[in-house]
């Protein structure tokens, strides 16, 4: 025999001897959760003293831990003196806040789940950094919680806040909300500066692309019109304060009003201040 046969033997040898191995003793997916103090969210006292097992990301068994059974081969985390909790969800995050794409993930996305949150809302964010985070994520290559997002604003000329996407007519409107959902967005997010003409003509070009929008309710919209056209959300009851005055046209119409020329901060301020103190005086 020479050494090539003998190579080749030999690797044979080693090869079935691993598959032999790996048939012995086969890896499991199982994580089991032992001696924890479970709290479902359900209103049921705490439960002490339990197993929860966890099958490829889903919980596949939950009982006191006299009563399950653990897989030969389950990563076990003995969790003695310690709460188990459905995961959280923060309903309203931006990511990519402060002005930058990659904002301050770095220290946020651990922070979130340190804190037991799985599950965030990303509510106006840059594409160009959520949509390869979420990429990293979803693929293990980075620690964090799921994400949905809604991307950049649609707002009014000038927008508040960036980023954002110019939209003050139905053209516009159509153009905006096609390329968002086409770019991968979850949602539509309006803003507060947005025309009547331009926030009417989102939500309608938001339903015939069968996607929900949320947001502000801008300030030349009432909250009621927002609810009846069809928004999903108001984020920070943005002028639904306003909606519970009993005279929310006229504030409506002072909130609009162009500032006098050579406004000054102090003026601007105690207007500010006199129309919420009306908002409070006139509540319904």
């Amino acid at each position: 025999m020479n050494r090539k046969q003998l190579a080749k033997i030999l690797l044979f040898v080693l090869a079935a001897s691993c598959l032999l191995g790996s048939c012995k003793t086969p890896q499991s997916s199982v994580l089991a959760i032992t001696h924890v103090t479970v709290i479902d969210m359900s209103g049921v006292p705490p439960r002490a003293d339990q197993t929860v097992l966890i099958d490829k990301e889903k919980i596949a068994a939950l009982g006191s831990s006299k009563s399950i059974s653990i897989p030969v081969g389950a990563k076990i985390v003995d969790a003695r003196g310690k709460f188990l909790i459905p995961g959280l969800s923060d309903m309203h995050v931006h990511l990519t806040g402060a002005g930058e794409p990659n904002g301050s993930r770095e220290f946020f996305l651990p922070l979130l789940l340190a804190n037991g949150i799985t599950s965030v809302r990303d509510m106006g964010g840059y594409l160009e950094s959520l949509l390869p985070l979420r990429k990293e994520i979803e693929e293990g290559k980075r620690l964090g919680p799921h994400i949905v997002f809604a991307g950049p604003y649609l707002d009014g000329d000038p927008p508040a806040f960036r980023p954002a996407i110019v939209v003050t007519n139905r053209r516009e409107a159509d153009d905006a909300v096609q390329s968002l959902k086409h770019r991968g967005v979850d949602f539509i997010k309006v803003q507060s500066n947005l025309s009547r003409d331009a926030y009417f003509a989102i939500a309608e070009a938001a339903k015939k692309q069968n996607i929900s929008f949320v947001g502000h309710v801008p300030d030349r919209v009432t909250a009621r019109e927002a609810a009846d056209v069809g928004q999903k959300s108001i984020e920070h009851l943005t002028n639904v304060l306003r909606a519970c005055s009993a005279k929310e046209p006229d504030l409506m119409s002072k909130q609009l009003r162009v500032p006098p020329e050579n406004d000054t901060p102090e003026n601007a301020m105690a207007r500010s201040y006199f129309w919420r103190e009306q908002i409070l005086l006139t509540f319904s």
